[in-house]
């Protein structure tokens, strides 16, 4: 049996957390999660169905509202994100964003979109 653990679209991942820093804001650009610094793309939340929030170390995280949320991308298919106590445990409340990291010998690099 599979069981998952995350939710990814292209460059973006997003894993289940228990619990949110203190002191989370809402991102100025929320819904959008990332924007492609080569394209311009951005993976972003359709209808106002989630909020991107800030912690003070600069992390981001992502709270779905009831009925989950469509995360959508220019060069993806849509892609459904169900409240994480839904798709994964009544322990969790918010999903941590996590950029995608390419290695090449002797150094780690953030993948562009």
């Amino acid at each position: 049996m599979q069981t998952k653990s995350h939710y990814a679209q292209g460059d973006v991942t997003l894993v289940p957390v228990e619990k949110l820093p203190e002191g989370c804001t809402v991102a100025k650009d929320s819904p959008t999660v990332e924007y492609g610094e080569a394209t311009g793309h951005h993976h972003t939340f359709r209808n106002g169905a989630a909020q991107v929030l800030i912690a003070p170390d600069g992390r981001k995280f992502v709270k779905v509202n009831e009925g989950g949320a469509v995360l959508e991308h220019q060069e993806h298919p849509p892609l459904q994100v169900e409240e994480p106590q839904k798709a994964f445990g009544s322990n969790f409340v918010a999903y941590e964003y996590k950029p995608t990291r390419e290695y090449r010998w002797g150094e780690t690099l953030r993948v562009r979109d």
